[in-house]
Formats: C-alpha cells, structure tokens, sequence
C-alpha cells in the first residue's frame, strides 16, 4: 500500500493550495470513499478499519508509512476517550489520502464533524470569517 496524504480543506472551510490537492486536477482515475457523519459517528475509525482490513488481506507496504496492522496509524487521528470526554474533535476540515494498493487507487477523505458543537466553538473561538453565502458559524459546524 502507498498512501499520499494531506490536507484538502482547513477547519475554516477554506480550499488549501498544495502539491496534495494539485493531485486531484492532476490524477483523475481514482475510486473516492469520503466519510461524514456527526461527532463521534466512527467516520475516522471506519477508514482506519478500511486500511486494516487491506493489510490483513495481505497487501504489502510499500512508500510511506500506512501504519501496521495492530492499529498504529499515522495518518487518522481517531478521537480519544478523553477528547469524547471533553467534547471535542480531531478531525479539522477534509484530511485526504491518494491509496495505492496494486492496480486500485482510492482517495479516502475523512471530514470534521458535522452539526457539532465544537466545531461551532472552534470557530468563534478563532474568529472564522464566515463564507459567502452562509449566514452564521452553525452553518459551517
């Protein structure tokens, strides 16, 4: 397995411009298996399920580190009890990896959670500006 990742959209909803989201314009062939839901739904957990269900079916690594298959994963911050806990997110934005594992090639994106309230206080914390078109901060958790 390859992994190629970065991040697409930063926790203000703003597009980042990188080599990562130039891949996007730039390799067109691939399967994409984005994940949203609200905080605490699984949707980073199901994608590092995803990458450990493709190692224990006996894809080799290969380039960057994918993490292993006892679940250490270098890429998709699962959320912890503690951040359960205290009510708040890992996941900012939209996080994406390019996968390549043989002949496949899948983007995953993994998104902030959606209708949340941390996310709403991440926002007015920091002083988001808002996007066009949008009326408060809770249009954007």
């Amino acid at each position: 397995i390859f992994c190629n990742r970065g991040k697409l959209v930063d926790g203000e909803l703003s597009w980042i411009d990188s080599d990562f989201t130039k891949n996007l314009s730039e390799n067109s062939h691939y399967r994409v298996v984005g994940i949203l839901g609200t905080q605490g739904s699984g949707k980073t957990s199901f994608l590092v399920n995803l990458k450990r269900s493709m190692l224990q079916q006996g894809v080799h690594l290969h380039g960057k580190s994918f993490g292993d298959a006892n679940g250490v994963d270098d890429f998709f911050e699962v959320q912890s009890t503690s951040d359960r806990e205290q009510l708040l997110h890992r996941t900012t934005g939209i996080d994406g990896c390019f996968v390549t594992a043989g002949t496949e090639r899948l983007l995953l994106l993994d998104t902030q959670p959606l209708l949340s309230a941390s996310v709403c206080s991440s926002l007015l914390l920091s002083n988001a500006t808002i996007p066009e078109g949008l009326v408060t901060y809770m249009e954007m958790a």
